[in-house]
This record gives C-alpha cells, structure tokens and sequence, in this order.
C-alpha cells in the first residue's frame, strides 16, 4: 500500500493567512452575527418604545455591565463590517483591486474599526 503525501489532519493555525483573507473572513463572520444580533436589537427597541415603564426597564439592563459590553461588541461588529464593505463599494469601482493597495486597505480598515469602537467604548464607559 502507497504511503499518503497529503496532510490526515489539517492544523489551521499553522497556517499564515494574508491580511486580506483575514479581513475578509472578519467581514463574512461580521455579516452572519449582525444578522443573528438583529432580532433581538428589534425586539429591544420595540419594547423600550412600548411604555415608559418598558423603556424604564430597558434602561436598567443596559446598566448591567455584560449587557453593555455584548451590545458594544455588536456595535463594534457593525463598525467594522460597515468600514470593510465601503472598502469592497470602493473596490467594485475599481479602487485598490491591487495587491499592494488591497494590503494597505485591509490595514487602513482594521485601523478604522478599532478607532471607531475605542471611541464608542470611551464615550460609553469612560464619560
């Protein structure tokens, strides 16, 4: 029997992924967690909007830290999933189809997400 040459069981953090199938999978797994979050961000909002003894409610879960933190992991999934699909518009008309210019914007959306959700942290949390 012929000994196999192929890998039996792949390792993928063996793997070193480009900065741009990194960001490309960030953004697919951005899209699929908005659209599982956006129900239950609906339904937040329609009951706040209910009564003021419902809004009342609302505005003391989101005093509970977790509940602080999860909404602005979602909010952070949104920055970043807005910024890397401008970077995809941008790409459809032609800009930064490039490797070297398709690196630097995968950095520059990267770079603009965690501005975008360090900001929001400090106007949450530190204000």
């Amino acid at each position: 029997m012929p000994k196999q040459s192929r890998p039996v069981d792949i390792n993928l953090f063996a793997f070193h992924f480009p900065v741009t199938a990194i960001g490309s999978i960030m953004h697919r797994i951005s899209g699929f967690l908005l659209v599982c979050g956006i129900p239950l961000l609906i339904w937040l909002w329609q009951f706040s909007l209910a009564s003021a003894a419902s809004y009342a409610q609302i505005k003391l879960l989101l005093q509970i830290p977790a509940v602080a933190f999860v909404l602005w992991g979602f909010a952070s999934l949104f920055f970043y999933h807005l910024v890397a699909g401008v970077k995809h518009l941008a790409m459809d008309l032609g800009w930064g189809e490039g490797l070297r210019s398709g690196r630097i914007l995968a950095w520059l959306v990267l770079c603009v997400s965690i501005i975008f959700s360090l900001s929001l942290f400090y106007l949450l949390v530190v204000q």
